[in-house]
């Protein structure tokens, strides 16, 4: 399964290997914490293949719409 929506640039963070995390803690006045992620920022034309967790490239001018 391929993810490529949006017009402009798409983040997409997989919390696949997070070693450490406060999110769950009850103090909401605390800094979120989160160790160990990846961080794909996709821009205009590219796609994200949800099963391999993998961005793959494709220019703006020559992806399909």
């Amino acid at each position: 399964m391929l993810l490529g929506l949006g017009s402009g640039a798409v983040y997409v963070i997989d919390g696949r290997d997070v070693t450490e995390t406060n999110i769950s803690g009850t103090n909401l006045d605390h800094t979120l914490s989160i160790f160990d992620t990846r961080l794909h920022l996709l821009s205009q034309g590219s796609t994200f293949n949800l099963e391999s967790r993998r961005p793959i490239y494709h220019a703006a001018e020559t992806a399909q719409e």
